[in-house]
């Protein structure tokens, strides 16, 4: 994951000065939901491979995602104003991230014990009708619990990696129909880059002519000639 999110975080200041912000972070979340699907095809009987690639694609999207954000967040802060601003951003990333890994414990345990308790219902003598469970553990004496929590082992590793599948599902439709989408319509309802530059080259002509008119005339601050020029570090 690391060495993705450095493959990115290389290219994400040029790729964020040749497109759109929004953009840039849409296709970041994207990249991360496919990391995420990719993992619901895990299985116990597989290797480290899909995990390295997964890991990968992941940090190639988170790289995408955080670049572009902080570039944004500290474009209109006051200069002196950034240490405080990055002090608080790594608070915040740190208090986020501290209540989503114990959300996410939280709801995983709780998704076990229910495939445990609907796998270990299926663990009984009528499953097996031929084996004579009751006389061959009596038989085994003190070896007999040993073999039942050899088969409460098995039924955790199942059920534990049955959460982890649906989790991971979550993830990936979070990210697809969640944030992706919020990034979408923030990508189609403000105005593009191209409408921006050229407003704001009206308004350099006007000002270049004398005006004494020097009012935006965009619909927000995304038209802003001085928030888009901060942002691409004009």
């Amino acid at each position: 994951r690391g060495i993705g999110v450095m493959c990115t975080s290389l290219f994400a200041g040029y790729l964020t000065r040749k497109f759109d912000f929004r953009a840039v972070i849409f296709v970041g979340y994207m990249i991360a939901a496919y990391s995420m699907w990719t993992m619901t095809s895990w299985s116990l009987d597989m290797g480290r491979g899909p995990i390295l690639f997964a890991a990968f694609i992941q940090g190639l999207g988170f790289g995408l995602i955080v670049s572009p954000m902080q570039i944004m967040a500290f474009a209109t802060l006051n200069p002196r104003l950034r240490p405080d601003g990055s002090s608080l951003m790594a608070l915040f990333r740190s208090f986020g991230g501290s209540i989503g890994i114990s959300v996410i414990v939280t709801m995983l345990s709780r998704n076990q014990q229910i495939s445990h308790a609907d796998i270990a219902a299926h663990v009984t003598e009528t499953a097996m009708p031929t084996f004579d469970w009751s006389g061959t553990l009596d038989r085994m004496g003190p070896l007999g619990s040993g073999a039942m929590e050899m088969i409460n082992g098995e039924v955790n590793r199942q059920a534990l990696m049955i959460a982890l599948m649906t989790f991971t599902a979550l993830f990936a439709d979070m990210a697809i129909n969640g944030l992706g989408r919020i990034s979408w319509e923030f990508l189609t309802s403000f105005p593009s880059r191209r409408a921006a530059d050229a407003e704001d080259r009206r308004v350099a002509e006007r000002d270049r002519i004398g005006s004494a008119d020097h009012t935006f005339v965009g619909a927000g601050p995304l038209s802003s000639g001085v928030w888009l020029n901060r942002l691409r570090g004009t």
